[in-house]
């Protein structure tokens, strides 16, 4: 049976250090409550964390790639 655990993707990023900032964790926290909404059998307090992080480290992720295509000037979207 493949294992289900979810992994993070970025362990070793700063994303993972959230500041110290309660308006950044509210809005971790409501993105984690969300994220916790997709699955109808709920998903435990670390798996959540790991889903939340992973989401994040993906979207900072695009993000470096559409900077990088934008200074390079290359805004073709992908075939």
């Amino acid at each position: 049976m493949p294992d289900s655990t979810l992994h993070p993707v970025y362990p070793d990023d700063e994303i993972w250090s959230l500041p110290d900032n309660k308006k950044a964790r509210e809005h971790y926290n409501g993105l984690k409550t969300y994220i916790c909404g997709l699955y109808p059998k709920g998903l435990s307090e670390q798996e959540a964390d790991e889903a939340t992080r992973n989401l994040l480290g993906f979207a900072k992720l695009m993000l470096e790639i559409s900077i990088e295509q934008a200074q390079a000037g290359d805004d073709e979207p992908a075939e």
